[in-house]
């Protein structure tokens, strides 16, 4: 039966899908099913209405989704990679052990979404909207993250996190008063203590997408590995 993508904006049909399913299917399903045939078809899904798809491993590889609203979708295992997300609408949405590598999600709203277990490496988190508390790759809650492990991390070469913050590091433009050089005395993320490594690398990215703020200036005795 056929199936329509429609823009999330205009609500004109951008999209026809000949999808196999019944209709008493649910709207998640058909919506889910259609866009896989659609990107099958090499369609360019730029702000299309996605609301509740179920795509769970679904192969978006290379996949435009720019703005596409794609509110509580069901994304579990799905194949983002190189997948471009700019501006979308991820709010509340599923992405459990997506495979995000390299996928642009500038300006995305990932506020509530589940990211447990996401491979984020090379994704462009830049100017991500209300990030919120979301699940990071390990299952830590990103408040977690900037409570425990940042501090931790911060001071874990010896230095205070008051004179990482009067170095500059906060008014970061490049790797020469990244935090993680000045707290670390490193010239590169691959001279990071082989237990820290993972998190330094970590670290940079959230620091570079602007997602870690200024910390207090209090202190904290350990760093998870």
């Amino acid at each position: 039966m056929k199936f329509e993508i429609k823009n999330r904006w205009t609500g004109e049909v951008q999209f026809t899908a000949e999808i196999k399913c019944n209709k008493n299917d649910e709207r998640e399903l058909m919506i889910g099913l259609a866009v896989k045939w659609a990107i099958e078809n090499g369609a360019n899904l730029t702000r299309a209405n996605l609301y509740g798809a179920n795509l769970d491993g679904a192969n978006l590889d290379g996949a435009n989704l720019t703005r596409a609203n794609l509110y509580g979708a069901n994304l579990t295992r799905a194949n983002l990679t190189r997948a471009n997300l700019d501006g979308a609408n991820l709010d509340g949405a599923n992405l459990t052990r997506a495979n995000l590598y390299g996928a642009n999600l500038y300006g995305a709203n990932l506020t509530r979404a589940n990211l447990d277990g996401a491979n984020l490496d090379g994704a462009n988190l830049d100017g991500a909207k209300n990030i919120g508390d979301f699940t990071m790759p390990d299952g830590m809650k990103f408040s977690q993250y900037l409570r425990d492990v940042v501090p931790a991390l911060l001071i874990s070469g010896g230095k205070t996190i008051k004179e990482i913050i009067e170095a500059g590091a906060w008014q970061c433009h490049s790797w020469e008063n990244c935090p993680m050089k000045v707290a670390l005395n490193i010239s590169d993320e691959s001279e990071a203590p082989p237990l820290l490594r993972a998190r330094v690398k970590e670290f940079v990215k959230l620091f570079d997408a602007g997602l870690i703020p200024q910390p207090e200036f209090t202190e904290a005795r350990s760093v998870a590995p």
